[in-house]
Parts: C-alpha cells; structure tokens; sequence
C-alpha cells in the first residue's frame, strides 16, 4: 500500500507540471472572471437605481389663485413650503410640509427614490436599503465560507450565482419598499458565495504566479463598473426597474456555469479525495495537452510498474490472477474500482475558532479585519458621494472606474517586484495624501469652478489609491490561512469589511451636510492602515500553507519586517515541519 500524506504533495508542483498558464487554469480563471461582473454591478447598482435628484415641494392646486395676490409670496423649497404674508404691517413667514409631493429634476418613475419619494423625512430609506444589502452580505459571511471549506468551491460559488440571478431579476417587479428591501437583503446574502471564485481562482495557480489572478479580477471589476455608467445613461428616461433588468440579464448565463469549471484541486487534495484529484489532473492533461500517466509518476501520485502491471492483466483477465503472497485478487479488484484506495490519507480539519486559539493568527487577523473595514467604507464611500462631485454624475462615476485600471497596471508589478505588504502600504499612503488635498481643496474652494474640478480629481486619485489598497488585501487574505480555513478566514475579513460598507451610503447624507467631511475621515483611517500594515507577514514567494502548523511556525520567524520583494523567511514553515517529522520518526 502506499502511503501519501496529503500535507506533502506539493500541489504547486502539480500546476507547474501541468503548465501554470495552461488552457485548462484559463478555463477555470474565466469563469471566475465573468462573476465578478455580477457581482460588482448588484453590489453599485443603487447609485442609479437609488439616485436622489434635486428636487422641491409641489405647489398645491389652488397655487396659481395664492400666487395673484401681489402680497403674498409662496418659495418652494426641498422640504417645505414657505409663506411670506404681507398683508399686516408687519411680514408673517409660516412653513407647511410637503403635502402634495416633490417635483424632481429627472423623471419619477427613472429612481426608485423619487418613484417612492424617499427624501427629506424618508430620506434615510434609501441609504438603509444599501446597508440591508451590506446586512445581507454578513448574514451571508456566516453561511457561504463555512459551506466553501466544507462542500467544496464550485457548488457554494455556482448555486450561489444561479440564486443571485433570481432575486435580482425579481428585485425589478417589486411591488414596494418592503419586498424591495427582502430581496435586496437576499442579494447580499447570496452575493458572499461568489467569493468562493476568489479562493478557487488563487488556489489553481502556483505561487509565482497566483497573484495575477486579483490583477485580472481587479480588471474585469473595472471593466463590470465602466460598462454601468453608459448602460444606466442609455436608459436614463425609463424606468428604474428596466435598468434592474438589464443589469439582472449580465447573470443570465450563471445557469451554465456548472459545466464550465471543476472544483479547486488543492481544496480536493487537502481533504483527502484523492481519486477525485486525479480525475481533476486527467481533465486538465486534455486541457493542457500534457501526458496524463507521465504528470502522475512527475508529481509523485503514479503506480509503480509492477502495480501497473498487475492492474492492467487483472482487468483483461481477473480469472488468471490468484492469490500471491501479498496481494491478493480482493485487493486487486478493490484497487481496479477505486484507485484511491491505495493511499493511506490524513487529512486535518479546521474551524473558524481555531482563529482565536493562536496568539500570531490572531494578532494578524485582527490588522487584516480592521484593513478591510477601512477600504470597504472608502471605497464605497467614495462611489456613494461620486453624485455629489463636481460635473456631470454619470461622467464621474466613469471615471471614478476607470481610475482603477492605473491601479490594476500598478498592481501588476508591484505584488511581485516589491511584495504584498509594500503594495498596501503605497496604495494607502497615496490615498490619504490625495484625500487630505482634496478636502483643503474643497473646503477652501467657494464657488470656485477650478478648485472644484481639481478637488474632484484628487478624490479620483484617492479613489485610485484605495481600489490598489483594497484589490491588495484580497490577495493577502487568502494567502495568510491554511486550506481548510482559507474560505473562512476570507470570509470573516469580509463580514469585517461589511461593517465599513454599511457605513459608506451614509456618506452622501454627510457630503450633502459637510462636502470635505467625508473624505477627511477617510485619510486619516488610511493613515492608520499603513501603521499597523508593518506587522503584517508579506507572503511574496510563500507556497499556500496547508496546515495550522506550518503556518504557525512561519507566523513565528516573521515578526515586524519591510523589505522589498520576496519573504526571505518564503521556505521556512516546510522546512522545519520537515525536520520535525524526521525526527519523531527516528525516535
């Protein structure tokens, strides 16, 4: 029998064999790819389906007879109605609500804010339905990780895009605010089993290379939000509920998407199916154009010729195959039906609280959570208060997009040449100073047009800034927990992050109030990321751990350190597990 430990098959090697750019790894990185599209778009969509316009109180109909007599005078503002009476000698001023509804800048039925007039009292129903979605998400934090490091990638990230497409096609026939929100809280909650794509994506790559996977997320995620901007200015004087649809349609293609990718060869070899790796490593040898039989005996999961042998005469004549010593034609038969069953496995599972029980994984996972609440609540802010900027706010929300595809060209280079720690900390730091320039900018501005225009081109510069920062920490992530706990401690820095994007649509309510106040508070949490960021392990160069005690001794050699490139600590965890191992082996 031969005895394989899944702690040492080398699943690096295995892609390296099978050629880490290979047909088949393009074939499952596509399919992640095209999700984030969805993803993206129902996460944005509110800042054109939920556009708050300007706007003031309808006059009531018997306006036009008020408004002939010379001595009294009606101004009409946002959220009420103000009556200059002239007729005494001195001048009565009284205020009355609203009572015959608002006239907006746009067509009433193109928001569903202006279609259910969510504004002045009821303003705060609109942003509220942002943050049930975000509530959603890490209702969805709880469930979809667990499930990932559980069942597999590909079921939670599938049935998850399939449901997704569902509901928010539904969402687009609600009949009123509360089905409207139900769903929306359903979105976000669905929305999480797509993050299983990021960890399938990283983990079907080798080290050299993996981190070009968030690169190539990063762009597409820019790409899904360019294409919102002119798709929701095509449909500007229609309904709302049209623009849902066709953004609803972009998932259209999710009921497909179980024939079009495999599950995670590294989730599959760390929980012991061996015989289902195998199949994964056939599929990609056609994919690849590689020899199967030959991948096999390279990475160490062939038959011995004599094995080989045996097997194939069994199978074209088991009648002449008796007992022999050692094997024996049960055995053989049992080998034929099951290839894996000549593997001894050990596999190690884990849970979330294992997080908490060691003193380093803790310590970094509390920078990483803080990390991630940071750059949810700028990024989305900065999106949430693109309307408000100055110009045109389907041009600024184009452009805000588009800025992130310098940060994805940085992003190319610096994770490699100069490390993943380095990359957060630049992407940080120039997102605060842009910040900080864009509020003096602002706050010092009046109605002057050019500092206008260059305070809203340094929010663009910070937007830039914090998408690098943010793309950065959803390659770290992963990187810094084992396989059996990957999905999950991905998914318990998300819920994090969750709690900044619950936060953020409340920032348009504030840069309404206080334009510079938003993007000053950015700056200064910005600030205190790219502080705590130098105690974070830089996981350049460092093979994906597969246990807790290979990552535990590496967390232990890797304190405080900001060097450039590649971790010079990259081999340590395998090579003092290894020798460890030796050893109790010889005692």
């Amino acid at each position: 029998m031969t005895k394989i430990n899944v702690e040492d098959i080398n699943v690096d090697h295995i892609w390296r064999t099978l050629d880490p750019w290979g047909k088949y790894q393009w074939k499952q990185l596509s399919s992640y790819l095209f999700i984030c599209v969805s993803w993206v778009i129902h996460q944005l969509s509110i800042v054109f389906i939920g556009y708050r316009p300007g706007f003031k109180c309808k006059p009531s109909p018997n306006a036009s007879l008020i408004a002939n007599k010379t001595e009294v005078r009606m101004e009409y503002e946002q959220c009420s109605i103000v009556t200059v009476d002239n007729t005494s000698d001195k001048v009565k001023i009284s205020s009355t609500p609203c009572m015959h509804g608002w006239d907006y800048d746009i067509p009433k039925e193109q928001s569903f804010v202006t279609e259910w007039d969510f504004v002045c009292e009821n303003a705060e129903l609109a942003e509220l339905t942002q943050t049930l979605l975000i509530l959603g998400m890490m209702l969805g934090t709880f469930v979809c990780p667990t499930m990932s490091d559980r069942f597999g990638r590909k079921p939670v990230m599938v049935f998850s895009h399939i449901i997704l497409f569902g509901i928010v096609l539904g969402t687009a026939f609600s009949e009123n605010y509360t089905v409207f929100v139900i769903l929306r809280i359903l979105t976000g909650a669905v929305c999480q089993g797509a993050l299983s794509g990021t960890t399938l994506a990283l983990e079907t790559f080798p080290t050299e290379v993996r981190h070009y996977t968030e690169v190539l997320a990063l762009a597409m995620w820019t790409t899904a939000i360019c294409v919102m901007s002119p798709i929701a200015y095509a449909l500007r004087n229609v309904s709302w509920r049209y623009l849902q649809i066709t953004y609803a349609l972009m998932s259209a293609w999710s009921i497909f998407q179980w024939w079009m990718l495999d599950e995670s060869l590294r989730w599959v070899i760390a929980n012991g199916q061996i015989d289902r790796a195998k199949s994964i490593i056939k599929n990609a040898c056609k994919w690849n154009k590689k020899n199967y039989k030959e991948v096999l005996d390279k990475i160490g999961l062939g038959e011995s010729t004599s094995d080989y042998e045996l097997k194939s005469k069994f199978r074209e004549n088991p009648e002449q195959i008796t007992e022999n010593g050692e094997t024996t034609v049960a055995e053989l038969k049992g080998l034929v039906e099951d290839p894996a069953k000549d593997l001894e496995v050990h596999v190690k599972e884990y849970n979330v609280l294992d997080i908490v029980r060691h003193k380093n994984i803790l310590k970094v996972s509390l920078i990483m959570w803080y990390t991630w609440i940071v750059d949810s609540l700028v990024y989305y802010g900065l999106y949430m208060i693109s309307s408000d900027l100055y110009g045109d706010r389907y041009i600024n929300f184009f452009l805000s997009a588009l800025i992130e595809y310098p940060a994805s060209v940085f992003e190319y280079f610096a994770l490699a040449k100069i490390g993943r720690k380095w990359t957060c900390v630049i992407c940080h730091s120039i997102a605060a100073i842009a910040l900080v320039v864009a509020t003096a900018l602002t706050y010092t501005a009046g109605n002057n047009s050019s500092m206008l225009a260059a305070g809203t081109a340094f929010i663009l510069i910070g937007k830039m800034g914090i998408t690098g920062a943010f793309s950065s920490a959803y390659v770290v992530t992963p990187e810094l927990y084992p396989t059996n706990m990957r999905n999950s401690g991905l998914g318990v820095a998300s819920f994090m992050g969750k709690v900044g994007a619950m936060i953020a649509p409340f920032s348009r309510n504030v840069s309404e109030q206080v334009k510079w106040l938003p993007a000053c508070i950015y700056a200064v949490l910005c600030l205190v990321t790219v502080f705590l960021f130098a105690f974070v392990p830089e996981t350049n160069g460092v093979e994906l751990p597969q246990t807790i005690e290979e990552l535990t001794e590496w967390y232990r050699v890797n304190k405080f350190e900001l060097k450039f490139g590649k971790n010079r600590h990259a081999g340590v965890k395998r090579h003092s597990l290894k020798i460890e191992k030796e050893t109790d082996e010889k005692q």
